[in-house]
């Protein structure tokens, strides 16, 4: 007896989210669940962005019901989208800058440890006639020297580096900043009054005609 009771509820379970490995959850696939893909539906219902390419602007247009809500997801929208620009224009410098940056880090940390050792062993060894001595601080200043010059060459690419991510780098110019509408852009009442009235009076003077036109034939016909 309860068997199609039992068929029913499992074929109207609702569909239950995928469990992704742990490997998988740490990867850089993106997984979104279905309030995350709604989200993301009305989002793109929401925001517009319109490029002209061949004056080489964009513009970003939000409709929404209130005003308020608005203006602050345009504000949003735009410091989002200015911000994943300069980041996809300065990729490639940024990484190289990156790079350049830690191997100076490493330079210096070498060419400091070498002067620290240099300076101890001349307190060590000043009063020494021994020539063992000598030759070790020889050694250090030998390392040092090779180590300074690496260090002095990559100050050098840092900078030039640097100055590449500047120069990469973007620059904005907001033609129209983002305002608070006090005007409905949609719908537009007028118009939409406009259309309604031609499309009455159409309708009403076809009306007028069709009775006119079904009289006429029905006299004819009872003729």
């Amino acid at each position: 007896m309860g068997l199609p009771g039992v068929i029913l509820k499992a074929i109207r379970k609702k569909p239950q989210e995928l469990e992704l490995p742990k490997d998988l959850e740490k990867s850089k696939l993106i997984n979104l669940s279905k309030d995350q893909k709604e989200i993301m539906k009305q989002l793109d219902e929401t925001i517009s962005l319109a490029v002209d390419k061949k004056e080489g602007y964009l513009t970003l247009t939000v409709n929404m019901p209130e005003a308020l809500a608005a203006a602050e997801l345009a504000q949003k929208a735009q410091d989002l989208l200015q911000r994943e620009i300069i980041k996809f224009k300065v990729e490639k410098s940024q990484a190289d800058l990156d790079f350049i940056q830690e191997r100076y880090n490493v330079a210096k940390a070498e060419a400091e440890g070498y002067q620290v050792n240099i300076a101890v062993n001349t307190d060590r060894y000043k009063n020494l006639t021994s020539s063992l001595p000598q030759v070790k601080t020889t050694r250090v200043q030998t390392k040092y020297g090779i180590a300074s010059g690496v260090y002095q060459d990559l100050a050098k690419q840092l900078e030039q580096a640097k100055i590449q991510v500047k120069k990469d780098t973007p620059v904005f110019t907001v033609v129209e900043p983002v305002t608070i509408p006090t005007e409905r852009s949609k719908p537009n009442r007028p118009m939409i009054l406009i259309v309604w009235i031609l499309l009455g009076s159409i309708v009403g003077i076809g009306i007028v005609y069709g009775k006119q036109s079904i009289s006429g034939i029905k006299q004819k016909w009872n003729e």
